[in-house]
């Protein structure tokens, strides 16, 4: 008898059943449970396996490519129309002030908005709305914690 028949002899203990019997029930559950883990590993293997063949179909794509399209190509378009619109607004400003534009954007209602590292800069580009050509113009300040790592903002 195997290590777990005890158990089952226990449970039939009262009933007037031969130990070959109870033994061959005991062999029975085990064959279920071998059958059931099996099972479980086959299907475990089966679906890590439809995973990777999932993963790999086609060729690898190139990070270029998967930032052009989905959602991360709207975000990608818009970041680069920001950063053209910022060096086209760089070139308009006279050089000190341009250094200190950290970048420019449009919003819905039509205003230019931008964005200095200070507000001693911002106040100098909002005087200057004239040279950008520009009716309505939005220019915000950056705050750093650290004053003395940014050039001319004493």
């Amino acid at each position: 008898m195997s290590l777990n028949a005890p158990k089952y002899k226990e449970i039939f203990h009262g009933d007037c059943l031969p130990e070959y019997a109870v033994e061959r029930f005991y062999q029975s559950i085990q064959k279920k449970e071998r059958a059931e883990q099996t099972y479980k590993t086959k299907l475990w293997a089966v679906s890590i396996e439809h995973y990777f063949r999932k993963m790999s179909l086609g060729s690898p794509r190139r990070l270029a490519d998967l930032l052009a399209s989905g959602r991360l190509g709207h975000l990608t378009r818009e970041a680069k129309g920001r950063r053209g619109l910022t060096d086209r607004i760089r070139t308009l400003l006279p050089a000190d002030q341009a250094k200190h534009l950290i970048s420019a954007s449009t919003n819905d209602a039509g205003e230019l908005i931008l964005l200095m590292d200070a507000s001693v800069w911002a106040a100098r580009v909002r005087y200057s709305a004239k040279q950008l050509g520009v009716h309505r113009i939005r220019v915000k300040v950056l705050p750093h914690l650290n004053q003395s790592d940014n050039p001319g903002t004493n």
